[in-house]
């Protein structure tokens, strides 16, 4: 069975990407976990503790989260869904135990910064988060609504020669929706050279997701970021997939000035499968 971990904070956001994680279940099935980490000991301002009953703060969590399954219960009451409250100050510490325990198929969060998806893309939390549990995660920018998964963008580097292509992993996933997929690589320039590789690269593709409708585009551009949005905008997109190595072709094309953000990224969810 799928386990969907969906870490909370009780947000607009984050309640949102809650919604999505449900309509996800629904179409390939599955259980959510609804989860959130609370701090253990509350301080103001100064530091100072506050008052500490540990049973009060976490019942006013689950709480929290039961009224926020009843609301995705409504939705559909089928789902299988369980509210998991627990003290801590890692985040990613306690995802991590939980998609060991749970065997969990995919994370599916929120962002709740405007640049937020970038720097789930850059920062080290990120880069963390993506590989922790060797899980995929699916990260929904905020206002994103859930349309079904029909049209997918996925982004690869033909030209890079550090990294196999994680096939089995992408076709599973595309198994899990059944999309039209529209691969692009994006670069500043493109070898000559290594058309040889990108035409191997591209069978190997072909071969691997022949039960799929899908295409190759090439982009000549710089900046990563300005291109996956203005290609995913064109086809519609429904998902953007990507494929992030440490120091691979993610992590050197994002480096963009901070000036851009990803303003297009408001309705266009992106997940992350790591190697």
């Amino acid at each position: 069975m799928n386990t969907f971990i969906v870490p909370v904070d009780f947000t607009i956001i984050g309640d949102n990407a809650a919604v999505y994680a449900a309509n996800v279940a629904q179409q390939v099935g599955g259980r959510i976990i609804l989860m959130n980490i609370y701090e253990k000991t509350p301080a103001g301002i100064d530091g100072t503790p506050l008052v500490n009953n540990p049973e009060a703060r976490h019942e006013i969590r689950i709480i929290a989260l039961e009224k926020l399954k009843g609301l995705l219960l409504a939705m559909n009451p089928q789902l299988d869904i369980t509210c998991l409250a627990e003290a801590g100050t890692d985040l990613l510490e306690h995802i991590e135990n939980q998609i060991i325990k749970t065997n969990a198929t995919m994370v599916i969060m929120g962002v709740t910064e405007e640049s937020a998806v970038e720097q789930f893309l850059l920062g080290t939390n990120a880069i963390n988060i993506v590989n922790i549990g060797n899980v995929p995660v699916l990260v929904v920018p905020p206002g994103a609504t859930y349309n079904g998964i029909n049209e997918v963008v996925l982004a690869v580097d033909f030209e890079d020669e550090q990294h196999a292509l994680p096939l089995d992993r992408i076709r599973n996933m595309l198994d899990m929706f059944k999309p039209i997929v529209n691969i692009v690589s994006i670069a500043d320039e493109v070898s000559e050279a290594n058309a040889a590789d990108i035409e191997e690269k591209k069978m190997l593709l072909q071969n691997a997701l022949s039960e799929f409708t899908i295409d190759f585009s090439f982009v000549k551009q710089r900046h990563f970021v300005e291109a996956i949005n203005e290609f995913a905008n064109n086809k519609k997109a429904d998902l953007i997939l990507v494929l992030p190595h440490k120091h691979s072709f993610i992590a050197s094309l994002f480096k963009i000035h901070s000036t851009e953000k990803l303003i297009h990224h408001t309705s266009v969810p992106v997940l992350a499968l790591h190697d």
